[in-house]
């Protein structure tokens, strides 16, 4: 495999199958670690943000939270705009963006 097929195999979702997890998961295989969407309040005019965890964090409140990308969504917007919201944030990751 050349490094374009390499390139293109984590850019490029699979046309055939396409789902934000499935692509998260192709995107777990670079990364290194998991990739967890999680459904949450934010505050208004925020819709979506990628967290970092880079290693095992414990909580104020003893949860423990593993070392992962947290791709955090606005749980009351429509899952439209909630796929829209996990597509742009993995995005940023395939193209290799830090934040």
């Amino acid at each position: 495999m050349t490094d374009l097929d390499l390139v293109l195999r984590r850019l490029l979702p699979d046309p055939d199958s396409f789902s934000n997890e499935s692509w998260a998961r192709r995107l777990e295989e670079f990364e290194g670690r998991a990739i967890l969407f999680v459904g949450v309040s934010l505050p208004p005019s925020y819709f979506g943000s990628r967290v970092i965890v880079a290693e095992e964090t414990e909580g104020t409140d003893g949860t423990l939270y593993p070392a992962a990308e947290y791709i955090l969504y606005e749980q009351r917007l429509p899952p439209v705009h909630r796929e829209h919201i996990k597509t742009h944030e993995l995005a940023h990751m395939a193209l290799g963006h830090p934040t």
